[in-house]
């Protein structure tokens, strides 16, 4: 009759496995269990304390290369998948709130769009003369605004030649001009306020080389800020 063989296996070794187990479950797997594990196997007390011994060393040394899935919050994570909140994980894919995370698919106060430079810009002025001072400038395009005459003055120019350029604005008549110009030469002046009489409009530009800039702006005189004589105010969208 053929009998049965029974392969012995140390304690040592059975501590080893289970506390490795347990390590690799982490904290919230590790802690409940080992009670459990522990009776089924038969291990002693000095058996279980050298289970939890070995677990909490492999968690701890590990601990920095976790990731969070799906925790409620992660503090300082390496990446965090679906956190509610993610303080200063490094890639925040699914996060609620990504405060300060590198790579954030929506951040609430970046100045880029899709790549694209965003800037308001606002220009007053209590003299009604004044010379042209630069507010926004986007690669070759500079945006300059002056107080002519008591007319606000908005001027678009490029360091580029031959860039075009094409909009509308509305007077206080109600009334629409255009905006349009090409084969510009480097250096000439756009004048985007028709003259001091224009409420606002929006005007788009672009140069051979691939810069372009929007700019939504509206103009008054004497009437937004107060006594200033010149007001101009706007957002300028470009690369």
């Amino acid at each position: 009759m053929r009998k049965s063989t029974r392969v012995r296996v140390s304690p040592a070794v059975v501590i080893s496995i289970v506390a490795l187990v347990l390590a690799a479950g982490g904290t919230s797997f590790a802690s409940a269990p080992v009670a459990f594990v522990a009776k089924t196997l038969g291990l002693s007390g000095k058996q279980k304390k050298q289970v939890t011994s070995i677990a909490d060393k492999e968690i701890k040394a590990k601990a920095t290369k976790l990731s969070v899935l799906f925790a409620a919050s992660a503090g300082s994570a390496a990446s965090a998948g679906s956190a509610a909140t993610a303080t200063n994980a490094t890639n925040a894919t699914n996060a609620t709130n990504a405060t300060n995370a590198t790579n954030a698919t929506n951040a609430g106060n970046a100045n880029t769009v899709n790549g694209q430079i965003v800037q308001k810009f606002l220009f007053t002025s209590k003299e009604t003369t004044t010379p042209l001072q630069t507010i926004v400038q986007f690669g070759s395009f500079t945006l300059q605004a002056r107080c002519n005459a008591a007319k606000p003055d908005l001027e678009l120019t490029s360091s580029e030649n031959d860039w075009d350029s094409g909009g509308t604005t509305t007077d206080t008549a109600a009334t629409n001009h255009s905006l349009y110009g090409f084969n510009l030469s480097a250096g000439v002046q756009k004048d985007l306020s028709a003259g001091g009489l224009a409420n606002g409009g929006y005007e788009t530009a672009t140069t051979p080389s691939g810069h372009v800039i929007t700019i939504i702006f509206q103009i008054d005189t004497g009437n937004t800020l107060g006594a200033n004589e010149c007001d101009a105010s706007g957002v300028a969208i470009g690369s």
